[in-house]
């Protein structure tokens, strides 16, 4: 007969140990930053940042003299320039537009005395 060997004790040491495994360290994946507008991808946040000011910043405003044209880059220089070479041209009083009724009116009531002035030249005109 074959005899079978049997362990009774559940307390050895293999049943009382815990064990973990260690695995090496995984290697992070390097972090890719991609431009939002046209797909380029970069190393660093930085280097996204240094493209996207580079080729994607908004055109810097800019302020023209409506008197001359002339562009400068702050109100305060626009300011400056204005009122050193155009402040005369503040002074100027506008030209009074005259509504357009009004003048046909005083083109009719015009007309009206030119004919009435026609018709008396007529009525005493003297037949010889």
């Amino acid at each position: 007969m074959a005899s079978r060997a049997t362990s009774t004790t559940t307390n050895s040491a293999w049943a009382l140990s815990s064990f973990t495994t260690v695995a090496p360290p995984a290697e992070p994946e390097p972090q890719v930053w991609t431009c939002p507008l046209d797909g380029l991808t970069f190393d660093t946040e930085e280097a996204l940042a240094a493209h996207y000011a580079e080729a994607h910043a908004p055109a810097p405003v800019r302020y023209t003299c409506p008197v001359d044209g002339l562009v400068f880059d702050t109100q305060q220089e626009l300011a400056d320039h204005y009122n050193q070479f155009h402040r005369s041209a503040e002074l100027v009083e506008p030209t009074p537009v005259i509504p357009a009724y009004l003048l046909w009116m005083i083109i009719g009531i015009g007309a009206v005395l030119i004919i009435s002035l026609i018709v008396l030249i007529i009525r005493t005109r003297r037949v010889a």
